[in-house]
Parts: structure tokens; C-alpha cells; sequence
């Protein structure tokens, strides 16, 4: 969004259309993420000890990402 409205700017776009365009992409906007290590999500509870310990062997690296506040794996 940043990107976006960035590049609206350094077109000469006024700041009301930039600020409309922006909220448009809020509700179809997606973040996703990745844990480097399983050992906070296994600390935190997300994920069981077994599973974490698996993971790490097998050097998976789990895509989550938030639905409706609430985190979920991907």
C-alpha cells in the first residue's frame, strides 16, 4: 500500500484520491509471514512439541498469516 501510494505521489496525484485509493486495498490486503524457527510457536503453544521438533528436523518453515485477528497457519 505504501508502494502504491508512493508511486501515486511521485505522479502528481492529489492527496484525497491517493488517501481513496489506499483504503480500497485494505480489505483485499494479505500478510503473510514465516517463522525462521518453530520454537517460539511451539513456547507459545500454536504448535505441539513433537511437531516442532519434527519441523526442525525436516527445516520446514510454516506460512502464517492473520483471518479475521486471529493468527492462522497457511
Amino acid at each position: 500500500m505504501v508502494v502504491e501510494a508512493a508511486r501515486r505521489a511521485l505522479a502528481g496525484e492529489p492527496l484525497q484520491a491517493i488517501s481513496a485509493k489506499v483504503r480500497k486495498l485494505i480489505p483485499i490486503s494479505h500478510m503473510i509471514q514465516t517463522a525462521d524457527t518453530l520454537r517460539y510457536l511451539a513456547m507459545g503453544g500454536r504448535i505441539g512439541k513433537a511437531k516442532a521438533m519434527l519441523g526442525s528436523v525436516l527445516r520446514i518453515k510454516p506460512l502464517i498469516g492473520i483471518e479475521d485477528g486471529e493468527i492462522v497457519p497457511l
